[in-house]
């Protein structure tokens, strides 16, 4: 019952988990499917597949990748969707155009970084999710959402910053996974951003905290 009070206040939050379940499954099941929205660096900076931008969000590697973004954007989503509308009337507005213009920077990055490697492909929602973890952090810098063992309770601009810093990590440590690292590194980047664009007043909590 809980679940269905969240979901109800927080319907894009639901719509985008509905879409992204149901398009991930099927494309577990349709290679060709699967092939038509990955993200394919290499083609799109010659002008092709431009789609993928967004659709390589909605299918993802397997089971496991596909529950840890879905349990993430529920989790992050919904609070920044109920946040957003308790803060202005455009507030389903901002979390859909957070999530989508943090994904088309997340998929532009990696565009970017990759766009001479015929043999990179990416897929999957982390640039997103990680645009949803950071924008909710960023909207409370100065709150706590988690607990971290010895040093304890920390605000949630230091997570933004720790996020923000493995990633870049991550892009010059581990060049050579075939992970996405610039991606997510990226829709993070987007989505402290666009907290800052739609409510500027956060920055001057964070200034006067410091």
């Amino acid at each position: 019952m809980q679940v269905e009070q969240e979901i109800l206040q927080a319907p894009v939050t639901a719509t985008i988990l509905i879409i992204t379940i149901a398009v991930s499954i099927a494309a577990f099941y349709n290679k060709k499917l699967k092939a038509l929205f990955v993200l394919h660096p290499y083609s799109v900076n010659r002008g092709k597949r431009w789609h993928t931008l967004v659709t390589s969000s909605l299918v993802h590697s397997n089971w496991l990748h596909l529950l840890f973004n879905a349990f993430a954007v529920f989790i992050f989503s919904v609070k920044l969707e109920k946040d957003f509308v308790a803060l202005s009337e455009w507030g389903h507005m901002q979390l859909l155009m957070l999530y989508f213009l943090s994904i088309f920077v997340s998929s532009g990055g990696t565009v970017v970084r990759y766009r001479e490697d015929f043999w990179f492909n990416s897929l999957g929602a982390s640039g997103g999710v990680l645009a949803l973890i950071c924008g909710f952090a960023s909207l409370h810098p100065l709150d706590s959402m988690l607990i971290v063992p010895i040093i304890g309770s920390l605000p949630n601009i230091y997570y933004v910053i720790f996020i923000l810093v493995g990633c870049v990590y991550a892009t010059k440590k581990r060049p050579m996974e075939k992970i996405d690292h610039y991606g997510h590194l990226c829709g993070a980047i987007a989505g402290t951003i666009l907290i800052f664009i739609f409510y500027p007043e956060v920055i001057d909590s964070i200034v006067r905290s410091l």
